[in-house]
């Protein structure tokens, strides 16, 4: 069984109005604080930023948590509330034994030497390729290697976060490379695979995808219990509808899919937020936890258009759904046009 100190203690913050690059190292202050306080040392922070904002936002945030060296991964995107800057996401650890993982000259990475060792990997990229599934392919192995210079490898990975700037132009071919990957590998219906995000944002790069992970030994994490929704690979997209991880609980991007795989409430966005939340409860219920959960916490809430955004406003001051003051609001494609709402998060259990 998994032993030491609490690793990958989620946070996440928003502005509370609009935001610049410049202003966001003095925002966070109350953040860095907090986590000083708790012992906690931050492992990765991403950024949700949008395109002009990301280089500045990510040097900031780099001088604000030195020395210590996390892994900083920046996803460009629109935030709903304006401004240049939609939220942050921070993994710490209460561990001390934290090693940095560089490659190219770049914390890519951070080792958590706990009982079973952790490895986070943040924004990772692979050079453009005119195939998109080939780009994809080699962004997977570059992960792959990664890992297996720590002891790893993609099949002890319990959860990845996939940006991609085109996601509806490219999901198919993310579905190809990774269905492949993941066979060769024995990833499938008798390994589950990572709990997953695939989601439109871009990275500061040109690259069609972004990656993050967490890995570890597979006898630290097990997949959610899906009652509501049928499992994702089986209609072509190979991951698990979330994860237990050690002491947190990550639910993968959700959206209106029904037990058959078929989208639901077509049109309507207010049903489709409902049944989305109705699954994210369901799936959370399964590890006795509430939603919205007690603990720390870390939400991202994507939506096709601002039409889509009021509704979740609409449905928020009715009491129908519950908005944690930190979640992160941004627009967003999701992987089938026809949907218009997707939510991922990240609890302590």
């Amino acid at each position: 069984m998994p032993t030491g100190p609490s690793v990958l203690i989620p946070s996440s913050w928003r502005p509370e109005g609009q935001l610049a690059a410049q202003q966001l190292p003095a925002a966070l202050a109350d953040l860095r604080a907090s986590l000083e306080a708790q012992n906690l040392t931050p492992v990765h922070v991403r950024i949700y930023a949008t395109p002009t904002a990301g280089d500045a936002a990510a040097a900031g945030v780099r001088d604000l948590f030195a020395p210590a060296t996390p892994a900083v991964s920046v996803v460009t995107t629109t935030p709903c509330a304006g401004g240049e800057i939609a939220g942050v996401h921070v993994l710490s650890t209460a561990s001390k034994q934290v090693v940095p993982i560089v490659d190219g000259g770049h914390t890519v990475g951070v080792r958590i030497d706990v009982s079973p060792p952790m490895v986070v990997l943040a924004g990772l990229t692979s050079p453009t390729d005119d195939d998109a599934a080939s780009e994809f392919a080699a962004l997977f192995d570059r992960a792959e290697r990664l890992l297996g210079a720590h002891g790893l490898s993609f099949t002890d990975v319990a959860r990845t976060w996939l940006h991609l700037p085109h996601l509806l132009r490219d999901y198919d071919d993310l579905n190809v490379a990774r269905s492949a990957f993941f066979a060769l590998r024995g990833i499938g219906r008798a390994t589950a695979p990572p709990a997953s995000t695939g989601i439109q944002g871009g990275a500061l790069d040109s690259s069609r995808m972004q990656m993050d992970l967490v890995a570890t030994s597979p006898d630290a994490f097990h997949p959610l219990v899906a009652n509501l929704q049928c499992e994702a690979w089986e209609y072509g997209s190979a991951f698990s509808r979330g994860m237990t991880l050690r002491d947190i609980v990550t639910v993968s991007g959700t959206a209106s899919i029904d037990a058959d795989g078929h989208t639901i409430h077509l049109d309507d966005a207010a049903d489709q937020i409902r049944a989305t939340w109705s699954t994210v409860r369901e799936l959370l219920a399964s590890e006795q936890v509430s939603l919205p959960p007690k603990g720390p916490q870390a939400w991202v809430l994507y939506f096709k258009n601002p039409t889509v955004w009021q509704a979740w406003r609409s449905l928020v001051a009715a009491g129908e759904v519950e908005e944690p003051a930190e979640a992160v609001c941004v627009y967003a494609d999701v992987c089938r046009d026809n949907l218009l709402f997707e939510m991922e998060l990240t609890a302590a259990r």
